[in-house]
């Protein structure tokens, strides 16, 4: 069995965590949500686009959490 690559969906719905992980299971990533992680940090959102929420959320959880996070908004 391959390694298996582990992303963060940076969000705390686990419906959306299940249903990513669906797709990404298949292709060797384990993919959880932020709610699995108690320590997880509460990124104030104050960019002008939802693509800069997304960039400040993940980078910020990224070095956090040491693991990659996918960001959605």
């Amino acid at each position: 069995m391959g390694k298996v690559n582990r992303i963060v969906l940076g969000t705390h719905n686990r419906k959306k965590g299940s249903e990513l992980s669906a797709l990404l299971s298949p292709y060797g990533f384990e993919l959880v949500t932020l709610a699995e992680f108690p320590d997880a940090l509460d990124v104030v959102e104050d960019g002008e686009t939802f693509a800069d929420n997304a960039r400040l959320k993940a980078c910020q959880q990224a070095r956090h959490l040491n693991l990659w996070v996918l960001a959605e908004d």
